[in-house]
């Protein structure tokens, strides 16, 4: 077997790592939309600090959903999601927002790394044809 191949496989679980950040991290950060940010858009329709950031929210989730199928396409749309919600939070609400950026572009860049490394891992693996 060749050392590609092993570390391919020995890093299998680096790809499930990631989606499962990803997707807990969709999961955390949906709930708490639905659950606060509905009722105020039904009430009083969506509040101007919301129409920015549902479309960023919407991207690094949106990333989520393509890196299970296309890792490497999937883990830039959440680098991009994630560094812009983090963006956003820091332009919004300057320094004293820092925790929220964190917290909201952290878990999606992590995730997209980890997919892009998983996604060359795998091309690597594939593409070796040495005896």
């Amino acid at each position: 077997m060749h050392d590609c191949q092993r570390t391919g496989r020995a890093l299998g679980w680096l790809k499930w790592l990631g989606r499962l950040i990803g997707l807990a991290a969709s999961a955390l950060f949906l709930a708490f939309f639905i659950g606060e940010g509905v009722p105020e858009i039904t009430e009083s329709g969506i509040p101007a600090e919301l129409r920015l950031f549902i479309p960023l929210l919407l991207a690094a989730i949106a990333g989520c959903v393509v890196a299970l199928f296309r890792a490497g396409a999937g883990g830039v749309m959440q680098i991009i999601g994630g560094g812009a919600m983090g963006i956003y939070h820091l332009v919004a609400g300057g320094l004293n927002d820092l925790d929220v950026a964190v917290v909201f572009g952290v878990p999606y860049i992590l995730a997209g790394a980890i997919a892009i490394v998983s996604s060359r891992n795998r091309a690597a693996a594939a593409t070796d044809v040495t005896p």
